[in-house]
């Protein structure tokens, strides 16, 4: 999933995969990118999110990449 971190500099996007999902509000994941803005968002560490916090979200499969959703991943590469 996307979801944004706010920073002095104003909002970076950022992917989390999610890990577990138990409860319709809130998303247990790990980072999946390191951010700019937040020296403590790195590749692999745990993360806890809202829901609503989302702003995209895409299924990858290993091989092929993202093969549903993605949305703003697609826009900015001319895709979408």
């Amino acid at each position: 999933v996307k979801h944004g971190l706010e920073s002095d500099d104003g909002t970076e996007f950022v992917w989390a995969y999610v890990t577990d999902w138990q409860t319709p509000d809130r998303i247990v994941g790990r980072c999946g990118s390191d951010a700019d803005s937040d020296p403590e968002y790195r590749v692999g560490r745990p993360v806890r999110l809202l829901a609503e916090d989302v702003v995209d979200w895409a299924v990858w499969t290993d091989g092929t990449g993202i093969v549903e959703g993605g949305f703003t991943d697609a826009v900015l590469s001319g895709g979408g």
